[in-house]
């Protein structure tokens, strides 16, 4: 099974502890900046903040992940994939 994750059933504000999301506080759900759907995480925070959710991953087939980079918090990386990512 694929993981699937849009934030839609998540409620807004804090994103640790919903929907087996675990790591820093900085990250909260909401409905002002979003990619498609009504939700989207965000990071508030300008510092480093770290935020994971462990899954089954898939023998085939793709996976989408949708980033966007908030420029006013002037960082040079945002996102990365560990434990044998391959993109």
């Amino acid at each position: 099974m694929a993981l699937n994750d849009n934030f839609e059933t998540y409620s807004d504000g804090q994103l640790n502890g919903q929907g087996s999301w675990s790591g820093s506080t900085g990250f909260n759900v909401q409905s002002s900046v979003v990619q498609s759907g009504s939700k989207a995480a965000r990071s508030q925070s300008s510092s480093d903040t770290n935020i994971s959710k462990s899954f089954t991953g898939e023998s085939s087939g793709n996976q989408i992940f949708y980033s966007r980079r908030d420029t006013s918090y002037n960082r040079n990386s945002w996102t990365s994939f560990l434990n044998g990512s391959t993109f």
